[in-house]
């Protein structure tokens, strides 16, 4: 983080990337390659001039004469002056008006007393796409966002995560971290996973500074029952046409919590006739094909199970717990 003062008006820029630059040209950079692979001596003039690094940077906020903090409305002229953030430049930012921890700005390669908070009735309800190349960072955000949440008394938020990568729990690799490490996790962390047959808690042990510590986690079966399922779960993937979708809702008004189960079990014939003709058997047929390929390998998808995980984290929702969903 630098800041740039162009008259009355201070901007904050964070800087991303730097790049070498040269203002040597192809004919001159190639004489002194061919002078260097030969061992020769060579005189660069004006080197300081010539090479140079730049920094890239993004204007993050402009502070106006009344000290207030607010999105860039114009760029700092050239040739303007680049300065390191203070302690009065980090206040003016309000960076800790929030409920949801974030960490500490880092002003170069040191860590700052400035605490960084995201206002959680703010944020949450609105979509945050985060991106970076991979080791940037992503997953290890999310995991301070879940570990401010399961933190937090007063329960006011609740946090989703589908774990591709298996990650989260206990961390990507030895040595790292993860959810379940956190003291809190036995009263906020609800573990959803196909290791576990049923309902239960959880026994988790691992070493920290030489010492034993367990951890009980709340686990449920990474499972779902036909009848969980309404039409407007797979309309909602947008992968079916207008009769398509007229298809399963008659399905659904036509045999209940049964509909998934019978529209996949029935031969097409006997649906084209159950609905008295009102529905191409090619329909038919392309419905229960697209329905076996979201449905999977009874994975997750069941047509009979004993437990309700929707209800389940529903319920863990209600409570402020952070529900970590275990994809194999």
């Amino acid at each position: 983080m630098v800041k740039v003062y162009d008259g009355n008006v201070k901007y904050i820029l964070r800087v991303y990337n730097f790049r070498p630059e040269s203002l040597l040209t192809p004919m001159e950079i190639a004489r002194i390659s061919e002078k260097k692979s030969h061992g020769e001596e060579f005189i660069l003039y004006d080197k300081g001039l010539r090479l140079y690094d730049t920094a890239i940077a993004v204007i993050v906020a402009q502070i106006d004469e009344d000290g207030v903090a607010r999105g860039p409305s114009s760029v700092p002229s050239l040739f303007t002056d680049v300065e390191t953030l203070d302690k009065i430049d980090l206040e003016q930012l309000n960076l800790d008006t929030g409920d949801i921890l974030l960490g500490y700005v880092r002003v170069g390669h040191r860590e700052s007393k400035s605490i960084v908070s995201l206002k959680g009735s703010e944020i949450i309800p609105h979509h945050i796409l985060v991106s970076g190349v991979t080791g940037a960072g992503k997953s290890n955000l999310s995991k301070v966002i879940a570990y401010s949440i399961m933190r937090s008394e007063e329960n006011n938020y609740s946090f989703i995560i589908f774990d591709c990568e298996s990650e989260y729990f206990s961390g990507n690799s030895p040595g790292k971290y993860g959810l379940a490490h956190i003291p809190e996790a036995e009263e906020k962390l609800f573990y959803v996973t196909d290791e576990v047959m049923e309902p239960s808690i959880l026994n988790y042990s691992f070493y920290y500074k030489g010492i034993r510590i367990n951890r009980r986690i709340k686990t449920h079966p990474l499972e779902i029952g036909y009848s969980s399922l309404y039409p407007s779960d797979f309309t909602m993937t947008g992968e079916f046409s207008s009769p398509q979708e007229e298809l399963l809702w008659l399905s659904w008004k036509e045999f209940g919590e049964e509909w998934l189960s019978t529209l996949l079990k029935s031969s097409s014939s006997f649906l084209y006739r159950r609905f008295n003709r009102m529905v191409h058997k090619n329909t038919i047929n392309t419905v229960k094909r697209k329905l076996k390929y979201f449905l999977g390998n009874n994975d997750i998808f069941k047509e009979y199970v004993e437990t309700d995980l929707l209800k389940a984290i529903l319920g863990a929702v209600g409570k402020g717990m952070v529900i970590l969903i275990d994809i194999p």
